[in-house]
């Protein structure tokens, strides 16, 4: 061969070989892009919650015993059908949510290592494949199991945990290996802090985030599909508040791109008093490089009218999804309650509710005729209202109160009817609530007042000839000083918002 023939032949085999190496990168790229976490969240578009059914559980049952295959229908609701999959599939949501107890349905070998009882595995795979026939993705997770994973424990009782976790999510993803991107699994479900319940706390964080890498690398070498699953690791408790957004740590991860960050969040209002809490998520997507998902939401039909119920979710999807979040609502089977879907009798589903979804879905958001968002110590007196002359006085069980500095109050719109209050709390403030109103007529004089009884929102009937108002917010449970409620302002641990509607 000529030397010129070979310098060709060599120029072939390395134009050959680049070409082969580009076309295989851009195939990577390509393959990667169609089933990382943010394009699968992406189409998301609507996800339902199967509620109180494989996550029933009853404490008078052992762990492993016969009778817990029949725990779905502990609470009330039918087994599941495919028939009701496919009415949710026919509303026109795009994935379920299954929550599955598996304690109940799990027992321990010679050696004390934990197994799932095939049965269970069975029944579970029969629901999850009423979901994969009908085309909707599925997020499977492990729900109520507290006998298994708590944070805030014992190195020595935490590292059984972990022994726990590795051994249920490889036999549930190797149970479910053959099965494609549309299966997600979700590792925990609200793990509750032991050294201080629903709150944070940096151990307990921690924990949790050592949970949600055993849980990643346990689905990773399982193997098949579940090289490169999409998996949704959660915040200490589901929860959205700030504190455990700086707590948590997105697992190591074999797989490039494929997790995505869950929390619940189940606010009562009805309008702009949801932004706040949904840019600070939106942020914490972008910092971690994951989508964010909410996959759990909703509010009770004892909290809202039926008519308010419908503007709370249509508000709600359509500000989660304006940032990229997506929403799972929360569907307990008891109309009465959570429930969206009558699971015994499908026309009588609450059709109205579910169609506001979708509204929201299509980007139908309320906003209140007058709203204020008080997120500083402006506007704010660090006094107590006095119920019975309306008076705003100081005391040493330091209030703060929301009553415009430069007013009589919050002005009350001459054509509002309700007044929607709101106090967002979390991290040092977590254990600030609501206190109490006093509604003023225009000359000053009180009108009506009354106590607020904690919690985060409230709604108030505006009474006649009331032309201003104020809210009040304190801990029951320790003096806050000046001080710290202007820093819990500053790190964004609390803010308080009142709108009218």
């Amino acid at each position: 061969m000529k030397n010129s023939n070979i310098i060709t032949f060599f120029i072939m085999i390395v134009v050959t070989i680049a070409g082969i190496t580009s076309k295989s990168i851009i195939y990577d790229e390509v393959y990667a892009a169609d089933k990382s976490a943010a394009n699968i969240s992406a189409q998301i578009s609507a996800g339902w919650n199967l509620g109180n059914s494989l996550d029933c559980y009853s404490n008078s049952y052992a762990q492993g015993q016969q009778e817990a295959l029949n725990q779905e229908n502990l609470w009330g609701n039918p087994r599941v059908t495919k028939e009701l999959i496919d009415y949710v599939k026919g509303c026109g949501f795009t994935a379920v949510r299954i929550p599955v107890t598996w304690y109940f349905n799990t027992y321990r070998d010679e050696s004390g290592n934990l197994h799932i009882k095939q049965e269970w595995l069975q029944r579970v795979a029969e629901v999850v494949n009423f979901c994969i026939s009908d085309g909707l993705y599925v997020v499977l997770d492990s729900h109520h199991d507290g006998k298994l994973f708590t944070a805030g424990v014992s190195e020595e009782r935490f590292a059984s945990m972990l022994l726990d976790a590795n051994s249920l999510w490889s036999e549930i993803s190797t149970y479910f290996a053959a099965y494609d991107y549309h299966l997600i699994f979700e590792g925990y479900n609200e793990v509750v802090n032991s050294e201080k319940s629903m709150e944070y706390s940096a151990n307990a964080a921690e924990q949790m985030n050592r949970l949600n890498q055993a849980f990643v690398n346990a689905v990773r070498a399982a193997g098949g599909q579940n090289s490169d699953r999409v998996l949704i690791v959660p915040t200490l408790f589901h929860d959205y508040r700030t504190s455990f957004l700086e707590g948590f740590k997105l697992p190591s991860d074999s797989a490039y791109k494929r997790l995505i960050i869950g929390v619940h969040f189940y606010p009562t209002g009805i309008g702009q008093d949801l932004d706040q809490s949904l840019n600070n998520l939106k942020g914490y997507s972008d910092k971690f490089g994951s989508p964010v998902m909410i996959t759990e939401f909703g509010v009770k039909a004892s909290a809202l009218s039926e008519d308010l119920r419908s503007v709370y979710i249509s508000n709600y999807v359509a500000r989660a999804g304006s940032r990229g979040i997506k929403c799972f609502i929360w569907d307990n089977g008891a109309l009465n309650d959570y429930g969206l879907v009558n699971r015994k009798d499908f026309s009588s589903s609450k059709t109205n509710l579910i169609s506001a979804f979708f509204a929201g879905v299509n980007g139908n958001k309320y906003d209140y005729s007058s709203f204020y968002l008080f997120d500083s110590m402006k506007g704010i007196e660090v006094k107590r209202p006095d119920l019975a002359t309306g008076i705003i006085r100081e005391e040493y069980w330091t209030t703060v109160t929301v009553q415009m500095s430069d007013l009589m109050g919050i002005p009350v719109p001459a054509t509002a009817t309700k007044c929607f209050v709101t106090a967002n709390s979390g991290g040092d403030a977590s254990d600030v609530h609501l206190e109490a109103y006093v509604f003023y007529d225009a000359s000053g004089n009180m009108v009506s007042s009354g106590w607020l009884s904690g919690g985060s929102g409230k709604i108030l009937d505006i009474p006649s000839g009331a032309s201003y108002v104020k809210v009040s917010a304190l801990s029951p449970y320790r003096r806050v000083t000046a001080e710290e409620y202007a820093a819990y302002f500053k790190s964004g641990d609390l803010s308080l918002s009142v709108g009218f509607y």
